[in-house]
């Protein structure tokens, strides 16, 4: 039986964006004054939002960082919320209540072209689980390109493209406005399935 899961939580922020300011300012031709950089830094963080994380559209991290996953019981394999995951830690709450952590040498990671996995190797025991808990086993991943440098191009371009529509239809308010030209075509290749 597959384990229920809870919503991911971001637990560490991505330490840069996949885009500086500074390439937003020159790509909408503002980079010689600064009093739209508030703006711009609106547009530019609601355009990450669009595509980053759990809530994006994307179904992926853009730059890396670290995310929670619960699940209600063991199984053989945990399905991780993303794709392009680097690192893991297990941990769950025993029988007494106590949180635990597993041994890295019980399981593998291992990354498909739409998720992340923890597979248990075969000798693993699955400890007892305490009762009370809803979400007993938890997984703290590292998720996402590495670094701005690695984000691949397509995505940036995508973000400067919505960036540049909202800056320049801000008197209009952006609504309704729809997506800029290319950006679906852009990302569509690293989408990913739903969680």
């Amino acid at each position: 039986m597959t384990p229920l899961r809870m919503a991911p939580v971001r637990v560490t922020p991505p330490a840069e964006a996949p885009v500086a300011l500074a390439d937003v300012k020159r790509h909408v031709n503002a980079d010689s004054f600064v009093d739209d950089d508030d703006s711009l830094q609106g547009y530019l963080d609601a355009a990450v939002a669009y595509l980053d994380g759990a809530g994006g559209v994307l179904g992926r991290c853009l730059v890396s960082q670290d995310w929670e996953q619960g699940y209600s019981a063991w199984a053989p394999a945990l399905r991780l919320p993303f794709p392009d995951v680097s690192a893991v830690a297990v941990t769950y709450f025993d029988a007494a209540g106590d949180e635990q952590t597993v041994d890295p040498g019980e399981y593998d990671l291992v990354n498909n072209a739409a998720a992340g996995f923890v597979l248990f190797r075969s000798g693993f025991a699955a400890p007892t689980l305490e009762d009370g808990q809803p979400f007993p086993v938890r997984v703290v991943l590292t998720a996402g390109f590495g670094a701005a440098a690695a984000v691949p191009a397509a995505l940036k371009q995508a973000i400067r493209l919505m960036v540049a529509q909202w800056y320049d239809r801000r008197a209009e308010g952006g609504a309704g406005a729809p997506m800029p030209f290319g950006v679906p075509a852009l990302i569509a290749p690293w989408r990913v399935g739903g969680f």
